[in-house]
């Protein structure tokens, strides 16, 4: 008969081995339960990461399914994960589509410009698909579509992400390792500048050689940098604030903000951020397209604009002032006529010499105003200066004023070129018009001296004689002459001087921006 105590013995060896077993079992699904989290951590970050991007990344497995695709993929095309592109809206070329992925999946890089359908609207897009590679294996692929509409060449390199990758290639399994050659390829990918930045601190922990480019540092050089050290300092303090607004999510859209090179120069820049997670911190992720051309062609067409409104407002202000001349010459000559003529009526009854005074002196008002009235007609725009330019006008007007004032008028022609555009030539010939009247008028100088010529970009005269001068700053009011020299100058962009003083003599001179023109 057996022994019960042996017996015993071996049932208790029995249950120690069943709960080694047990154990063992349990610890193999803590384990599992682990890595399961662990995987799920990766594809969270995978996930994230792309959403980030701006452009539309997937990825396709052994299987022929779509597994990986990115936020604003799905928002174009809908939710493909799961399904086969010989299912899904896939463009016209259907066939050249569909060879690009078999020959990726044979190892090869394929790559190329495509034409799409987004929402009802042709995009150009640069699409690349590229195998993924586990040593001599292919074990997916993974496609981009980059938005090259505006602006259709790609070129980024990121050295340092690349030697990134590989570190974290060594220490991770191997379905990170696929996930960090995949961020690979997207940041490859990459046409403006990119930085990462540290969400608390500001320090930049990653960038890419168009970013280095575009602010003048080497890599090394940027990446000891932050974000106050890539603004103007007296910008700084607005620039950390937006950067911690866009990190919490209070500012998202484009904004177009000033930018300091290595050399101290300005620039504009287009700028986007997004969170995301990098080596385990919270962080910013930037892209920066420069605006330096966009924004001097909008400055371009503003001062072309305000060139246009300057032209404009000089033809009203020119009408203004023939106004004033009519309303000080030709106007008051008719009003001593009339005058003249009343007094006429009233005397010729009882004082008939009397009233044959008026009637000459009235006579003699209606022939100065004829005068007054061909000459404004002429110094609105006389013919000459439509038909030889600005320089022949000049002579010819001080020809005639030679004649008929009395004093010497001298012209100094240093222009060299032929014709300018119409508006300028008119308000250089006025305003040697109206300085050589008020020296002829009131200087008393019997020596007068007009002087043309070009300083640069810009053509100046010049109006000087010495005789009685006068104070500057004691000009009445309603003397439209100087003023009508200041406005002129000052609606076509240049500048004017008047320096006089009593005895001393008198000096216009006025500077204007050259336009060349054809003749009219």
């Amino acid at each position: 008969m057996d022994d019960p105590r042996h017996d015993a013995a071996g049932l208790l060896a029995e249950l120690a081995r069943l709960r080694e077993q047990v154990k063992s079992l349990q610890e193999a699904e803590i384990e599992a339960k682990e890595d399961e989290a662990d995987r799920s951590r990766t594809h969270r970050i995978i996930q994230d990461t792309i959403d980030s991007v701006p452009f539309e990344i997937f990825t396709i497995g052994t299987d022929g399914r779509y597994d990986l695709q990115n936020a604003i993929a799905r928002l174009r095309w809908g939710d493909l994960r799961g399904t086969r592109p010989e299912d899904c809206r896939i463009p016209a070329n259907r066939a050249v589509w569909l060879e690009n992925n078999r020959r990726a999946f044979a190892g090869e890089l394929v790559e190329g410009e495509v034409d799409l359908l987004v929402q009802g609207v042709r995009r150009h897009f640069y699409n690349i698909i590229a195998p993924i590679r586990n040593l001599d294996q292919v074990d997916g692929i993974l496609g981009m579509n980059i938005d090259i509409t505006e602006r259709k060449q790609a070129e980024a390199e990121l050295q340092r992400a690349n030697a990134e990758l590989r570190r974290r290639a060594e220490l991770h399994a191997e379905e990170l390792l696929q996930t960090n050659r995949q961020l690979q390829a997207i940041y490859e990918g990459v046409v403006d500048g990119l930085l990462v930045a540290d969400a608390a601190t500001t320090q930049f922990l990653r960038t890419n050689p168009s970013m280095c480019r575009m602010l003048g540092y080497t890599e090394e050089e940027l990446l000891a940098r932050s974000v106050k050290d890539i603004h103007p300092p007296e910008d700084v303090a607005i620039e950390i604030e937006s950067f911690h607004a866009r990190y919490e999510g209070q500012l998202s859209e484009v904004k177009t903000r000033p930018m300091m090179r290595k050399d101290g120069s300005i620039f504009y820049a287009d700028i986007r951020a997004r969170r995301i997670i990098y080596d385990g911190r919270a962080c910013l992720i930037g892209f920066f397209r420069d605006a330096s051309e966009r924004i001097e062609a909008e400055r371009a067409r503003q001062k072309e604009r305000q060139v246009l409104r300057n032209m404009l407002a000089a033809s009203d202000r020119e009408r203004q002032l023939i106004s004033y001349e009519i309303h000080d010459g030709l106007a008051q000559q008719l009003t001593g006529a009339l005058m003249q003529f009343q007094s006429f009526e009233s005397l010729r009854v009882q004082q008939p010499q009397a009233a044959a005074g008026s009637y000459e002196r009235g006579i003699e008002l209606l022939r100065d105003s004829l005068n007054e009235a061909r000459r404004l007609i002429a110094g609105v725009r006389p013919p000459l200066l439509d038909d030889a330019g600005v320089v022949a006008a000049i002579e010819s007007l001080t020809e005639e004023l030679n004649c008929r004032d009395g004093a010497r008028i001298e012209l100094a022609n240093g222009l060299d070129f032929d014709r300018l555009q119409p508006v300028l030539e008119n308000a250089l010939y006025r305003i040697v018009q109206e300085s050589l009247t008020n020296a002829c008028r009131h200087s008393g100088s019997d020596h007068i001296r007009v002087g043309l010529l070009q300083e640069g970009e810009c053509v100046v005269v010049e109006v000087r004689d010495w005789g009685a001068g006068f104070d500057p700053s004691q000009i009445q009011e309603g003397c439209f002459g100087l003023e009508g020299i200041r406005e002129r100058a000052r609606l076509l962009g240049g500048r004017s001087e008047i320096r006089s003083q009593p005895g001393d003599g008198t000096m216009v001179r006025v500077c204007l921006p050259m336009m060349v023109g054809e003749s009219p």
